[in-house]
């Protein structure tokens, strides 16, 4: 039986120039890091059997990291050369050729199983002289552990209340060695260009305008 696992661990960098299948207006799941629970692998049983998979994925970058029982550590990155890695169609995929058997592929894939996104599953999969012949199956459960803000539609503008002295403008007002009194102006502007794809805001952001009168 062909040994698919090798030590140490680093990211996979990949030049795939592949854009992404999702609308802006659904999450951005790159750099989404799951923890995975293998449920079956299609092998003989090993006395040092994986018990955790880590995942972090993103587009053209992927770090896949098996823990054994033992607590060793075992990345694909020390054992396939990818030639790919992207998410597409709410799904992760990866595919590599081994680094010592060219004609070994390995194809990874995580997708959610839930709505919330708060499952997903992981299935690797090796192939021996094409995409027909399987040799190997693996299959996780996985957890999310992290992933990036979802895209809003538009900025979010913090500004002064109209009309009202804002208190550092009244802070830096005490400082003066004058009397003085100050009249704010609150004049609308146009909004920030939203993020492409993004709609823009519906508040329009205030201008504060200052004029000192001395008394």
């Amino acid at each position: 039986m062909l040994k698919y696992l090798t030590s140490a661990g680093f990211f996979l960098a990949l030049a795939c120039g592949v854009a992404l299948g999702q609308s802006p207006a659904k999450v951005d799941r790159n750099g989404t890091q799951l923890e995975c629970k293998p449920q079956y692998a299609t092998s003989a049983p090993s006395r040092d059997p994986i018990v955790s998979t880590r995942l972090t994925l993103s587009d053209s970058n992927a770090q896949v990291v098996h823990i054994a029982q033992s607590g060793q550590t075992f990345n694909r990155a020390d054992q396939y050369s990818l030639n790919s890695a992207v998410w597409s169609n709410n799904q992760f995929t990866w595919n590599g050729r081994n680094k010592k058997k060219s004609t070994v592929t390995m194809v990874g894939t995580a997708k959610p199983m839930t709505d919330d996104d708060k499952w997903f599953s992981y299935t690797e999969s090796v192939f021996e002289g094409g995409s027909v012949n399987k040799t190997y199956e693996m299959f996780s459960i996985c957890t999310i552990t992290s992933q990036p803000p979802k895209k809003e539609a538009g900025l979010v503008v913090v500004a002064p209340k109209a009309g009202q002295v804002s208190p550092a403008e009244a802070d830096a007002d005490a400082k003066h060695p004058f009397g003085f009194r100050r009249l704010i102006i609150d004049t609308p502007v146009k909004p920030l260009r939203p993020a492409s794809g993004l709609a823009a805001p519906s508040i329009l952001a205030p201008r504060r305008v200052m004029e000192i009168m001395s008394r």
